[in-house]
């Protein structure tokens, strides 16, 4: 009896960590199907919602997302990041009804939350850098909290 009771005692611990691997370990982010981008800033000063339309600008952007891995709010000490996202500040990648918003950390952290999911992207040093000086072309500025 008492063996019994172990058994079932680590076969649901161990379905309890399958699960909670799942739920939580990272997963690709993928925007290879979006044939445009769109971003978005409002501030007090300007409300800009526009395409990226330069052809060089799309591919950078998508390599540099494509190659990114998405986070569960939980992978972060402490929980939920406070890099100021907003619903002001996005980039939208989209190809007809199908479409991805990455809201940018605007206190310049290198994160981007992905929609309005408990998922984050970060990215690195010269990402970021890459990431800024393209949507500067556009009108984004960082910081922007």
């Amino acid at each position: 009896m008492i063996l019994n009771s172990k058994i079932i005692l680590i076969s649901v611990i161990f379905i309890l960590i399958v699960i909670l691997t799942i739920v939580f370990a990272p997963l690709p982010f993928n925007v290879v199907f979006a044939n445009k981008i769109y971003v978005k800033f409002y501030d007090d000063e300007m409300k800009i919602d526009c395409e990226i339309t330069d052809k060089n600008d799309v591919v950078k952007l998508k390599r540099l997302f494509d190659k990114s891995v998405s986070y569960h709010m939980d992978d972060f000490i402490g929980g939920v990041p406070s890099c100021g996202f907003c619903e002001d500040v996005s980039l939208t990648f989209q190809t007809g009804v199908i479409k991805v918003v990455l809201y940018p950390g605007c206190d310049t952290c290198g994160l981007f939350r992905i929609g309005n999911s408990r998922r984050y992207i970060a990215l690195n040093g010269k990402e970021k850098i890459m990431f800024y000086e393209i949507v500067e072309k556009y009108g984004m500025t960082f910081p922007c909290v």
